[in-house]
């Protein structure tokens, strides 16, 4: 943990807009799999 932290305090913006993507990215996805599932076994 303390190993990334220089890293992180070098580039902060960097690595809050990756972690942003990645979030909005993962949050889509489980959505998406949430509302599939259902549907499929329906039809």
């Amino acid at each position: 943990m303390c190993s990334c932290c220089p890293f992180l305090l070098n580039r902060p913006y960097y690595q809050i807009a990756i972690l942003n993507r990645v979030y909005k990215f993962f949050s889509l996805f489980l959505l998406l799999c949430l509302i599939w599932k259902p549907i499929r076994r329906r039809g």
